[in-house]
């Protein structure tokens, strides 16, 4: 596999990247784009990414053709890296980016081994599960989880006279905050994990001020992020709830 790509995009799409261990990317049957999901080593969240071919130049890959990445690796080797410069990468059992720039750069890693398993895209079975899609700026959910965290560990999203409402209780007492208003009628109520929350959403912003949020009842919550050719999702599996 080989393409050239502004190294930028790789940085931003690793930072996005950030709470995941790992992530495996394969080239679709169209061969469009570079795609995969995978699940947390907890099994509490997943990530879906596409890195899509039109932001890439040069392009030799085959239908099929996969690579796995350590994402803190990836990470560290990329943040030293001039974000304005095309490099050359070239993936087989190893990586190796080239800068194309004045001042030559040239890096070579060992790759994890790809598992090759059939690539499971979330989003057919979620579409029936949300009950709301709706476009939120990061930084003011993020602050609305800030708020929440004072009160305790977790976070319902739950409809509230026409508003999707963000709400904590605890032992010092509780928070209510309109999130997404003038919904109309929805059927959510579902609770997660503020940090792991938190901890997405700032990963998020990497790639975009903006997201698409779905809910529903006591489904997972999907966060759609894109910009320059990437989609970054991110899926999370809410707490269970006591049934009253």
């Amino acid at each position: 596999m080989e393409f050239v790509i502004d190294i930028g995009v790789l940085k931003k799409l690793f930072e996005a990247l950030k709470p995941m261990e790992e992530i495996e990317l394969m080239v679709d049957k169209n061969l469009e784009k570079l795609w995969g999901f995978e699940q947390s080593k907890t099994g509490t969240y997943g990530c879906k990414v596409e890195i899509y071919k039109n932001i890439l130049e040069d392009v030799k890959w085959k239908a099929g053709e996969a690579v796995r990445f350590d994402v803190s690796i990836m990470r560290r080797v990329l943040k030293p890296m001039p974000s304005k410069e095309k490099f050359k990468i070239t993936i087989d059992r190893e990586i190796k980016m080239e800068s194309l720039g004045v001042k030559k750069r040239f890096v070579k890693l060992s790759l994890l081994p790809p598992r090759r398993v059939e690539m499971i895209n979330p989003d057919e079975q979620l579409s029936k599960m949300l009950k709301v899609n709706c476009r939120v700026l990061l930084d003011e959910l993020l602050d609305n989880l800030e708020q929440s965290k004072v009160f305790g560990d977790h976070v319902l999203f739950q409809y509230v006279d026409g508003d999707i409402c963000i709400g904590t209780s605890g032992d010092l007492g509780t928070t209510l905050m309109s999130f997404l208003t003038g919904i109309g009628v929805a059927d959510v109520v579902s609770e997660f994990s503020i940090r792991l929350l938190m901890d997405i959403v700032k990963a998020l912003k990497k790639i975009s001020k903006e997201a698409i949020v779905g809910l529903g009842t006591d489904s997972p919550m999907r966060i759609i992020t894109s910009a320059e050719g990437l989609t970054v999702n991110y899926y999370i599996a809410p707490r269970l709830r006591e049934q009253k």
